[in-house]
Order: structure tokens, then C-alpha cells, then sequence
């Protein structure tokens, strides 16, 4: 794996810890703010940008899971040439 290549997995796995903690923090936020049926007013501000929220982290999930996928299929490439290499 060149320096770049961890780099960027470092980077992806930072990213998906702050996705994780995100989660974490509005689902308490939903649970606050979002449960309560007398309060329409405010669920109707805060709805449409938790969601546009939500629909990002699918997209850097989607990202990372390719980035993760294609990784491991080339380390798993490298492994077998060099093995072929190395026999």
C-alpha cells in the first residue's frame, strides 16, 4: 500500500468514526426535538435539513464502501502476484 493509499484509508476511517458519532448525536436529536407531536412548527423547520443530513452520510457511505471494496480487491490482487512472485 503506497503512502497515499494510507493516507486516504486513514482519512475514510476519520470520516466514518465522525458518521458514526453523528448518528449517535441526532438520534438523540430526533428523539428531543422530532417525537413530540404538539410541536409541528418546529419538526417542519428542522425535518427537511436532517434529512438533506442523513441523505449525505448515505452518500459517503456509499463512497467509502466503494473505496473500502476497491482496496481490498487490489491488496488482494497485489497479495497473489507477489505470491506468485515469491514461490
Amino acid at each position: 500500500m503506497a503512502v497515499n493509499d494510507v493516507q486516504t484509508f486513514g482519512a475514510m476511517a476519520d470520516g466514518i468514526e465522525m458518521i458514526t458519532q453523528l448518528i449517535t448525536r441526532y438520534a438523540l436529536f430526533e428523539t428531543v426535538y422530532l417525537k413530540h407531536d404538539e410541536d409541528t412548527e418546529v419538526r417542519d423547520i428542522i425535518k427537511p435539513p436532517l434529512v438533506k443530513l442523513y441523505a449525505a452520510v448515505l452518500r459517503y457511505l456509499s463512497k467509502a464502501k466503494q473505496y473500502y471494496d476497491r482496496s481490498a480487491s487490489g491488496m488482494l490482487r497485489r497479495t497473489r502476484y507477489y505470491g506468485i512472485l515469491l514461490s
